[in-house]
């Protein structure tokens, strides 16, 4: 078992308790900070959508946020750590990277409360359309001192839209790069796999190929076994995720309630509570799905399953709902050890004054780009190196000034972020 080292992201850093509880959320933001044309600055402002956003996680309050459609300017992955997450007085936010290797105007991001977690380090599955991001993150608690790591696994896709037999083919092969990466090279642990895949029934082959999978740690299951032919079928309205509008028109897809696009699965791992986490029964739900809606807006037929700002923002926010759940960090279930997908482990003096001393573990030894961010997302550091076993890598310090900085180490496979903080 590897100890993975406690990163100081602040001053200090309080252990949770043995029992935890984390909320997770996934989110389509519906082109969040992208000019698409139809969806641009003025039929989709972000300052409109900042607010409507931190109603939503001031309210429904997540551990963990997926999201996918933000633009791929890291500009508006920092915006919306600072000007949203950090701005709901819930928590002390961090974010992942964006390695974006399929090229796409849209991306995958996760932040997660640093009280809680942190995040050990980021993979591409696979970079078919657009990437499937793998997270590796692990809780915050006493048994870290002695070697006791709990991982947490969270892979976010967000598969080709449409209802073609071609549309189908892409999420089929976009899903089955992601497994076929994830079997050759993680091993036992606890994965979800979450995000938008666009599919209109369980039967199509991306689904499937997630649902009926009999490896025995990339296998899934939906948390609430709601297994079917989702388009238009009263049956599963309850379920449905997409649109919280009935007419089209700028951004939003219209129609109303009829999909159920966005997933949060488990894998049998998670299903079985065999490494020290499990799904905390009956909290997966659509917040704002009240089983009322088919084929209606979220707000039309009347809608009180939450308070009215909150309708409002969901509304205004995006065409789709986000999906959420609990889950329950138990340090007395399972064993907790796993083999773990490739990455690195990084420590390094935080605060930094003149220097900063990075000791690096990669998993793969190889190239890599190292770079410090500002808080406005400007890259103000950027170093080309080859890292091998327990490097020693030394950044100067001394031309910039004082305050939160955001450290990044990317290899192609592979993805750290952390933060700094300099003083003087």
């Amino acid at each position: 078992m590897r100890l993975i080292p406690a990163i100081l992201f602040f001053f200090s850093l309080a252990f949770v308790s043995a029992q935890d509880t984390l909320r997770v959320m996934h989110y389509n933001l519906l082109y969040y900070g992208e000019n698409t044309g139809f969806c641009n600055m003025t039929n989709n402002n972000p300052d409109q959508k900042d607010a409507f956003m931190r109603s939503i996680v001031g309210y429904l309050r997540p551990d963990i946020l997926t999201v996918n459609e933000i633009s791929h300017q890291t500009t508006y992955h920092f915006r919306m750590l600072n000007q949203v997450m950090n701005q709901t007085g819930y928590a002390l936010y961090g974010m992942s990277g964006c390695p974006n290797l399929a090229g796409s105007g849209i991306v995958n991001m996760m932040y997660y409360n640093t009280e809680k977690l942190a995040l050990h380090s980021q993979q591409v599955a696979q970079s078919e359309v657009r990437d499937i991001d793998v997270y590796r993150m692990y809780h915050l608690n006493e048994g870290l001192a002695s070697g006791d790591t709990i991982f947490l696994n969270c892979i976010v896709a967000h598969l080709k839209a449409g209802n073609s037999s071609s549309d189908a083919l892409s999420r089929r092969v976009m899903t089955e790069n992601a497994l076929t990466y994830l079997e050759d090279n993680g091993r036992h642990g606890n994965y979800l796999f979450m995000g938008d895949f666009n599919v209109y029934k369980s039967s199509e082959q991306a689904f499937q190929r997630m649902i009926a999978n009999s490896h025995p740690v990339f296998g899934f299951y939906d948390p609430v076994n709601a297994i079917g032919d989702w388009h238009e079928n009263w049956s599963y309205s309850h379920v449905h995720t997409q649109s919280t509008h009935s007419s089209t028109g700028g951004c939003f897809s219209g129609g109303g309630m009829d999909d159920r696009f966005d997933f949060i699965l488990i894998n049998k791992t998670l299903y079985q509570q065999a490494e020290k986490i499990y799904y905390l029964e009956g909290s997966y739900h659509a917040p704002g799905q009240d089983g009322k809606r088919l084929n209606g807006s979220l707000l039309d037929p009347p809608n009180i399953s939450l308070p009215a700002y909150v309708l409002d923002a969901l509304y205004g926010m995006s065409d789709h709902l986000p999906v959420v759940m609990d889950l329950v960090v138990d340090e007395t279930l399972g064993t907790g050890e796993e083999d773990i997908l490739p990455g690195m482990a990084v420590s390094y003096n935080n605060p930094a004054k003149e220097v900063l001393k990075l000791r690096i573990d990669p998993d793969n030894p190889g190239q890599a780009e190292l770079s410090l961010l500002d808080s406005t997302g400007r890259k103000v550091y950027r170093k080309n190196t080859t890292l091998h076993r327990n490097n020693l890598i030394t950044i100067p310090l001394g031309g910039l000034p004082p305050g939160l900085y955001f450290l990044l180490i990317q290899q192609e496979k592979a993805f750290y972020s952390g933060k700094v903080l300099i003083t003087r």
